[in-house]
């Protein structure tokens, strides 16, 4: 008996229209929902290339592209809600003019950065973790931190430890290299 599983439904205009309307944290959501899916579908065609390449001759390959293609589906439906939706913003338009910055990068980078929140460029580099200059920690005794590598670090026991740690607190095998102290 053979059954034919429904198609995901196209998406139609009156739907894509409503890509406007989303806020922020929606299009947040929706974006980590995009890399969900694109996950899923990386794992299934794994599956299938591998049940293909004889891992396991006696499965079938039908119900995983079957739901591969689905998936692969949702995903170009969701990149043209993107692309509608930055379209509504001028940053988002920006964005995507710069090379490498398509629908779902600048939908992205609109949900997550708060532009009213950040004062500065540096404040966005700080967010996605790629700040490189000196860090003031705040809170009762942390006072002014150091740049560079003999910076003073929160450690876990007690107020302040320097880092690297004194020679005589290192674990084995964590000896400095040459010119090193």
């Amino acid at each position: 008996m053979t059954t034919l599983l429904e198609p995901v439904v196209k998406l139609d205009r009156e739907v894509l229209g409503l890509a406007g309307l989303v806020d922020t944290d929606q299009a947040r959501g929706l974006v980590d929902l995009y890399y969900r899916w694109q996950e899923h579908r990386i794992a299934l065609r794994g599956q299938i290339r591998a049940i293909v390449q004889g891992a396991d001759p006696a499965a079938s390959t039908e119900l995983l592209v079957h739901f591969a293609d689905q998936v692969e589906q949702l995903e170009r439906q969701m990149v043209r809600v993107f692309d509608e939706w930055t379209d509504t913003h001028r940053v988002g338009v920006w964005s995507k003019a710069q090379l490498g910055i398509g629908p779902v990068l600048a939908a992205g980078l609109l949900g997550h950065i708060d532009i009213e929140k950040a004062a500065t460029a540096g404040a966005i580099w700080r967010f996605a973790g790629l700040h490189t200059g000196p860090v003031k920690l705040r809170g009762p005794g942390l006072g002014q931190l150091s740049q560079g590598r003999n910076a003073i670090l929160p450690g876990r026991h007690g107020p302040l430890e320097p880092w690297p740690p004194a020679a005589s607190n290192r674990r084995p095998g964590l000896e400095p290299g040459p010119g090193h102290t």
